[in-house]
């Protein structure tokens, strides 16, 4: 894949091979969304199931990486200034020389949230220890060895925010590939939500998703859908969904707080609606003209829900 943009939904990407990068998908300045992709039995010399090369910046929803093999990154290999967004993406049994579920090299920088990366080997990150620095923050997620998985090899940062565990998230059935959530499993919580690709139980009982506002009262009338592209530029998608009719505001902020933009201030009809964000339409402030995390809020009476979007200019 190079220099494109796809939406990847509902695929399974198994058992294929590359004699050096991407065994199973190989992106090169392309920005591509996966949502519900399996990765499992793939092998490369780098990145067995995805291989992120210059300017790439994926994103990812509720995927899997099983039993990926590779020499460096067993599931993923991010690097050259690319930046890679996982959200509700489990990570199990990949394996590599380096860097168990994902080696960042090069300015390689890895966003994970609601993520479980459990019994990946020798390592679940791994930070090249060449070239520039790296990068990976994770939140409300579970890895086996906790904060002490990620070897940065004194090259680059961790940021270790709140919700994060270390504890065996109970998988229904892992060596049939089952990654549903028992009932007692920690990887679900009041705080996060779900950890991993899906919260669903053994039983077949769903579980809220508690998206990114980590909020114990996750509002039932709104939903908030991750903006894609992600990282965008100049335009973006926001999607919500309100479940009875009302008045909601849709507000873009910096990391300092500044509001940036109003995309939405007014009555809205239950049901889904679509926004496009573009920074060079005028009605974003200066604020949102340079390179960076941005925050949009979507808030309905006392209630508020907001998710991360990367802005690459």
């Amino acid at each position: 894949m190079y220099s494109a943009s796809p939406r990847l939904q509902d695929l399974l990407i198994t058992a294929n091979s590359a004699d050096c990068d991407g065994g199973g998908l190989y992106c090169e300045q392309s920005s591509p969304l996966l949502e519900r992709v399996r990765f499992t039995g793939n092998y490369a010399e780098d990145g067995a199931a995805l291989h992120c090369y210059f300017d790439c910046h994926p994103v990812l929803r509720f995927c899997v990486f099983e039993s990926n093999t590779a020499e460096r990154g067993g599931a993923i290999f991010c690097c050259n200034d690319s930046d890679l967004l996982l959200y509700q993406t489990t990570f199990y049994l990949n394996s590599a020389l380096y860097g168990g579920a994902l080696l960042l090299r090069d300015n390689g920088n890895a966003l994970l949230e609601n993520c479980i990366l459990w019994n990946n080997t020798p390592e679940e990150v791994f930070f090249f220890s060449m070239y520039a620095p790296n990068s990976v923050e994770v939140s409300c997620s579970d890895l086996t060895g906790g904060e002490e998985a990620i070897e940065t090899s004194s090259n680059g940062e961790v940021i270790w925010s709140e919700g994060n565990i270390d504890l065996d998230p109970l998988f229904c059935d892992p060596e049939a590939s089952d990654f549903r959530l028992a009932d007692d499993s920690p990887c679900r919580t009041d705080i996060c939500g779900f950890m991993g690709q899906t919260g669903e139980t053994c039983e077949g009982e769903g579980v809220p998703d508690a998206g990114a506002a980590h909020s114990s009262c996750h509002p039932q009338n709104i939903e908030l859908l991750q903006n894609y592209p992600n990282p965008f530029n100049p335009t973006t998608t926001i999607e919500f969904t309100l479940l009875h009719p009302g008045k909601i505001t849709l507000a873009v902020y910096n990391t300092r707080g500044q509001k940036v933009a109003m995309l939405a201030n007014g009555i809205y009809e239950a049901g889904m609606h679509r926004i496009v964000f573009n920074t060079n339409a005028g009605a974003a402030p200066s604020h949102a003209s340079v390179s960076g995390l941005y925050l949009y809020q979507l808030t309905a009476g006392a209630h508020a829900v907001s998710r991360k979007m990367l802005l690459i200019k």
